[in-house]
């Protein structure tokens, strides 16, 4: 088998390059796709017939097969010239035919381009990509950018000698991305990624917070780090120190800037410049300034707080109202912004209210986690910023959201309907896999079902449909184009079939003619009509909580996402992640529950529910008498020989990140076991800060004291032969994991598995362990293969696994469930 040639030979720029030097010009590709592809089965390689991903050098009498091509056969093609956008044009597939059979899911394919770069010495580099979810440098993974936004960049080190790259690119029909690897000197590199609030003008300047994200672009740990802001009319200089940062790895670090006494900014003025500087002890690594715009009081303006979910700054915007009175208490109308786009952008489609405040969350990123997880986070810690910052009436909470953010409102109104007065999605999708159906999936096709219930449990919570029940006190608003080919309109009308089946009223508004955004009719002085239509906003102005309404009908299935629906709150299931319901009604001086899969509840018998002191509750046909003339009016109830002990305090393993986190990663293994190590370490930063504009640290196991165990949920990179701290723990943890043999739950698994692990750490069981751990060194790379860094993950508690998941994904996996509230097997 002949490997086909394709060098780009640098022979001059890389003696000593800058940032901002000439990019790696790469004109020549080999090319091949396309490969049937699945929603949420992105982590299949298609190239492991001749050595996978990771090591296939191209030939052209290599065969390959795939569905979407004439004879399902493909092999390697060239493209060139092409320097700038890469085109992939898929010659000879009948596309019609596919999307007339299978609707547009049956576009998604996956395709590659390869090519080799010759050195001749190391050369440090940055990758700066478009539309390129991954790529491979000389056998290890990198994340890329999926997307075209343009402020991640990843750091690589070219070798001396030949490198081979391989991109991974993945859409619908023909491909084109971008990928420039641009040489640099530097030790660190400031990201275009600030996060900062806008100022107001003719008032006070504040302190404030901003976010600084920047690169370590050098093979070593950068130490004795700090952040400084240069003075400026309205701040104080600061210096904030920064903790080491491992190499080749993003950090992003929240810094408090200190308002000067007494200054105000005209109104003229329109931005405010910093100077941000990264230092190493006295040594300038890094400068770049930020602009803070100023608007004035009629304008929305972004407000910037530091997140409890992982330390990290984060904004939302707000349209105070217009004629603001601080004394008056004021409703609140929350609107969540679609996919591509941020709470900025969303505030601009909008006009202030005289009658409420306008509040837009920002989900993190502007994809995010589609409003689920950590979006769905980051909305309820927005909407605790907004009752501690301003004077608000929480009885007319309303959510509104558009596209991405519609279904955000339908996920997060369900989830929480106690908290909104009413809620008014606009042109949202159901679910993942009716929005993009999961029909091609191989998890599907080739997986044990009773393997495909955990991860069909694990994902549950993200079915909106399924929570439509909790909707019985909740008055919708629905707006949707006619013409929508985003989202067609059969995803409303699904939700208004359903909710008039439960008895539930919708007043639904299909408009005529109109596509998936619209801003005509326009009115002067108002904004985009399909989210501010006179319509709805009258809607949502009529509507008040109802706090203690007397008949109840809720579904709930994971207690750590919400446990109480108006005055019931579910304290313990009987079996976790399973279908939970209340029915309960007041009649007199009588509570009536009837429900399902529950332990122990606690009812707020309040004044407002039920005027009596001496009251029965009736659970499950048990009658419970209670004397109320004390003033205690919180009830707590539990089953027969069970106790009202707190439940089981996560489900499922990206809760692991849901809170304050750092990442330990093994040195006890060989030098290349720990590199291997380290560079999982970098890429779960990576992810997290992609996805989730995010904040963690990366540590060896040898500095992890007494105050990280106290303070951080440990995910945990390694088994106990590599990893001290797996080795201090593991004889307390469910399982043991060794050389070639991995035991859990009395079954043995020999050979190369990987297994991932949810449970309290050992030596801090306030806090969480999320361990990555395998048999021997292969597979302890292979355990990262389910990271739940994205919205509707589907990695239980635990889960065994082999290298098959590359083909077959959950058809790889030998084990996977859920731990009791007790911390035991189910």
């Amino acid at each position: 088998m002949k490997p086909i040639l394709l060098i780009v030979c640098l022979i001059t720029g890389i003696h000593a390059p800058a940032w901002g030097a000439e990019p790696i010009s790469i004109p020549n590709w080999m090319v091949l796709g396309p490969f049937l592809a699945a929603p949420r089965d992105g982590g299949i390689d298609h190239l492991l017939a001749f050595g996978g991903e990771k090591r296939i050098v191209p030939s052209k009498d290599q065969l390959f097969y795939s569905p979407l091509t004439p004879n399902g056969t493909l092999q390697w093609r060239e493209i060139k010239g092409q320097t700038e956008e890469i085109t992939l044009k898929h010659e000879r597939i009948d596309w019609d035919s596919i999307y007339e059979r299978f609707g547009s899911i049956g576009l998604l394919n996956v395709s590659y381009a390869y090519s080799e770069v010759k050195v001749e010495r190391d050369t440090r580099a940055l990758v700066w990509s478009k539309k390129v979810p991954v790529f491979v440098l000389n056998g290890k993974g990198y994340l890329g950018e999926p997307y075209s936004k343009t402020f991640n960049h990843t750091p690589i080190l070219l070798r001396q000698g030949v490198n081979r790259i391989l991109l991974k690119v993945a859409g619908k029909l023909d491909h084109s991305f971008t990928f420039r690897m641009t040489p640099l000197q530097e030790q660190a590199v400031l990201l275009d990624d600030f996060t900062v609030p806008d100022l107001l003008a003719t008032q006070l300047v504040q302190d404030i917070l901003i976010g600084v994200a920047f690169l370590n672009t050098t093979e070593n740990w950068l130490d004795n780090l700090s952040i400084a802001t240069g003075a400026t009319h309205a701040f104080k200089a600061s210096s904030t120190p920064v903790r080491p940062v491992a190499p080749f790895s993003v950090v992003k670090v929240p810094i408090q800037l200190v308002a000067n006494k007494n200054v105000t900014l005209p109104s003229d003025n329109k931005s405010h410049s910093l100077q941000v500087q990264l230092f190493r002890s006295e040594d300038e690594l890094a400068r770049k300034p930020v602009n803070l715009s100023v608007k004035s009081t009629k304008e929305a303006r972004k407000i910037t707080f530091l997140s409890e979910i992982d330390n990290s700054v984060q904004y939302f915007s707000v349209f105070h109202p217009t004629k603001h009175d601080p004394s008056k208490q004021y409703p609140v109308i929350f609107s969540l912004h679609g996919a591509g786009v941020e709470a900025e952008w969303m505030s601009d489609q909008y006009s202030s209210k005289e009658w409420a405040f306008l509040v837009f969350p920002t989900n993190r990123r502007p994809f995010g986690s589609d409003w689920q997880d950590w979006g769905r986070l980051d909305f309820l810690e927005v909407m605790e910023q907004v009752k501690q910052r301003y004077n608000v009436d929480q009885e007319r909470f309303y959510l509104t959201g558009h596209s991405m953010g519609g279904q955000g409102v339908w996920h997060i109104g369900l989830h929480y309907p106690s908290l909104f007065a009413a809620i008014a999605p606009l042109a949202g999708w159901t679910n993942f896999q009716i929005y993009s159906p999961f029909t091609f999936q191989k998890s599907r096709m080739l997986t044990d079902p009773n393997l495909l219930l955990s991860r069909q449990r694990a994902m549950l919570d993200s079915n909106n449909l399924y929570f439509l029940p909790n909707a019985q006190h909740l008055p919708i608003i629905v707006t949707h184009g006619e013409k929508d080919k985003v989202v067609p309109p059969t995803h409303p009308r699904l939700y208004q079939e359903i909710l008039n089946q439960l008895g539930f009223k919708v007043l639904y508004r299909e408009i005529a003619g109109k596509p998936h955004w619209w801003r005509e009719p326009l009115v002067k002085g108002k904004g985009a009509d399909v989210v501010e239509n006179d319509e709805i906003m009258q809607f949502l102005k009529r509507q008040r909580l109802q706090r203690f309404p007397k008949t109840l009908k809720v579904r709930l299935y994971d207690l750590t996402v919400n446990d109480q629906y108006y005055w019931v709150k579910v304290l313990k299931q009987t079996q976790v992640m399973r279908d939970t319901t209340v029915e309960a009604n007041v009649d007199g001086n009588s509570i009536v529950l009837e429900t399902k899969n529950i332990d122990a509840l606690e009812i707020n018998a309040d004044r407002q529910l039920i005027d009596f002191d001496n009251i029965t509750v009736v659970w499950n046909g048990g009658s419970h008498k209670f004397d109320l003339k004390t003033g205690q009016r919180r009830l707590k109830l539990a089953r027969e020989g069970k106790s009202l002990a707190n439940a089981k305090s996560a489900n499922s393993l990206k809760s692991v990140f849901f809170s304050p986190f750092v990442i330990v990663y093994g040195t006890r293994g060989t030098k290349q076991t720990t590199d291997d190590l380290l560079h999982g370490a970098r890429l779960i930063a990576a992810k997290f800060w992609r996805v989730a504009n995010g904040r963690t640290r990366i540590l060896r196991d040898v500095d992890v004291d007494e105050t990280i165990i106290r303070d951080f949920n440990l995910v945990l990179l390694g088994s106990g032969q590599s990893n001290a701290l797996t080795n201090r723990i593991l004889g307390r943890l469910p399982m043991t994991v060794g050389k070639g043999q991995l035991q859990f739950q009395g079954r043995t698994h020999t050979g190369d598995k990987a297994i991932v692990l949810l449970h309290p750490n050992p030596l801090n069981p306030d806090k969480l362990i999320a361990l990555f751990a395998g048999t021997t060194p292969r597979s302890e790379l292979l355990s990262l293969y389910f990271l739940p860094l994205y919205s509707g993950s589907s990695t239980p508690d635990y889960i065994i696994f082999n290298d098959s998941v590359r083909k077959y994904v959950w058809g790889g996996v030998e084990d996977a469930g859920f731990f009791s509230n007790q911390w035991t097997i189910e």
